[in-house]
């Protein structure tokens, strides 16, 4: 049990914890553990470090610490939420995490289309997972009407209540697996996809915590290009004229992601890293979104 009964000599002791057992982030999560076992914000750890932690509260925090470490869950599902983009969402087991990667692309993406003065209509996020992409992009262009695909019923119903639990209106969600339809058509002004991407000879050098986050949103099975030859295929019937589709990758794949696009305009962007990360592709050989996605790394560079 951890034997330290204020905010202060807890968030020290469970941050020695993780710290010795090769936690990365150790401080950081141990905030996050300690705050949410004591209800309270990371200020106030701060304000009132001697505020008392009662013999529940420290048992609690003892379990979580102890599952954290022994058995490498992840943090947000020890948790139960995720932040991203400014919302906080419930997270389970049933779904990917959300990874900063992720939110440096809807970052990146909404800034070109501000820039761009362009409004996507119609949205389509492909493996909506927690419905991160979705709830982000409906938040951010109110006026647009956003859609969800998964194949999880899980991932829809948790997508469903953060939708509903964050008051977010213009988002539906549907039941499809995308692997599994012939012709995809709709028009679309902007899809976004993070799909499984992971070689299916990686998966047993993972971290010990993505063992923990459901195999079918990491590997395709394969060489982890699955996903992208099939959009590749169906781009056509899947956007609008003026359409783009945005794909987050793996290190390493953009240039071959690129590759299967080479009919249509393509950008690469790199992640908060400088890792090249994403793709965008359109038919408009002068789209301004990906103009603008392109000039951010520039300006960033110079």
């Amino acid at each position: 049990m951890v034997r330290a009964n204020t905010l202060r000599h807890a968030l020290r002791h469970v941050e020695q914890q993780l710290t010795e057992a090769g936690i990365e982030e150790a401080r950081r999560e141990a905030e996050l553990l300690v705050c949410n076992v004591a209800q309270c914000s990371v200020l106030a750890v701060l304000l009132e470090p001697e505020r008392e932690l009662s013999a529940a509260m420290q048992h609690q925090l003892s379990r979580l610490v102890h599952v954290r470490i022994t058995e490498r869950v992840p943090l947000q599902y020890l948790l139960g939420w995720v932040e991203f983009y400014g919302l906080r969402l419930r997270i389970t087991p049933a779904v990917l995490i959300p990874r900063p990667e992720t939110e440096f692309l809807i970052a990146r993406l909404v800034a070109a289309m501000r820039a761009s003065m362009w409004q996507p209509h119609r949205i389509l996020d492909i493996g909506t997972g927690s419905g991160c992409i979705a709830l982000a992009l409906a938040k951010e262009f109110p006026g647009s009407r956003v859609i969800g695909w998964d194949r999880d019923e899980a991932a829809l119903s948790l997508a469903e209540e953060n939708a509903q639990r964050l008051g977010i209106r213009n988002v539906s969600f549907e039941h499809v697996d995308v692997m599994q339809v012939a012709v995809l058509d709709g028009y679309y002004s902007l899809v976004v996809s993070n799909p499984p991407y992971i070689p299916r000879r990686d998966v047993p050098t993972l971290p010990p915590e993505l063992h923990h986050e459901p195999l079918h949103a990491l590997t395709d099975g394969a060489d982890g290009l699955t996903f992208y030859r099939h959009y590749s295929n169906h781009t056509q019937t899947l956007l609008d004229p003026r359409g783009i589709i945005a794909l987050e990758c793996n290190d390493g794949q953009a240039t071959s992601i690129a590759a299967l696009f080479d009919d249509m305009e393509v950008a690469l962007g790199t992640d908060h890293r400088g890792i090249d990360r994403y793709v965008l592709a359109a038919w408009d050989r002068d789209h301004p979104v990906l103009r603008n996605f392109s000039l951010q790394e520039v300006r960033a560079a110079s």
